[in-house]
């Protein structure tokens, strides 16, 4: 990776880019996946393939080249955004019709925290001198309480 702070601001830039790419595509796809092999399949195997892209990540970023990195970080967004879009319809069917407007909305509004958070903790723990590797493979633990999650919950009999 290249180590000039103009390099790694561009880098930084393309790893955003590429991330957010990955799930545009995915936002695409996962409808037509989840209506072929069921939401919570391919939830499932969406945040833990996430999971496993996270810790690859983070556990190898020094070593990456920069294109490598970039394609993971699509990789890892194609499966995280992905599968975070597809959460709508575990929810649609989660929650009793007289509450499910309600608790659609507040799930969705405590998820986005989900990206207002992250930032905030990253910046922190940066300044405290927690190496950037340790940060992304941390992020594995959240993905992987999801698809824990989406193994217990039971939707709502109708």
């Amino acid at each position: 990776m290249s180590t000039s702070s103009v390099g790694s601001a561009r880098l930084a830039a393309y790893a955003v880019g590429s991330y957010t790419g990955g799930g545009v595509v995915a936002g695409l796809l996962i409808g037509p996946l989840i209506d072929r092999f069921g939401a919570r399949l391919m939830l499932g195997l969406f945040f833990a393939v996430a999971a496993v892209l996270l810790f690859a990540i983070g556990t190898s970023m020094d070593a990456l080249g920069d294109g490598l990195l970039l394609t993971l970080l699509a990789a890892c967004g194609f499966f995280m955004l992905g599968a975070y879009g597809g959460l709508n319809v575990i929810l649609a069917v989660f929650y009793p019709a007289s509450v499910r407007a309600v608790g659609i909305g507040w799930a969705k509004s405590v998820g986005r925290l989900g990206t207002i958070l992250p930032p905030v903790v990253i910046g922190y723990a940066l300044a405290r001198g927690i190496a950037a590797e340790t940060i992304v493979s941390l992020f594995t633990v959240p993905a992987l309480l999801i698809v824990v999650a989406l193994a217990i919950i039971r939707p709502q009999q109708r």
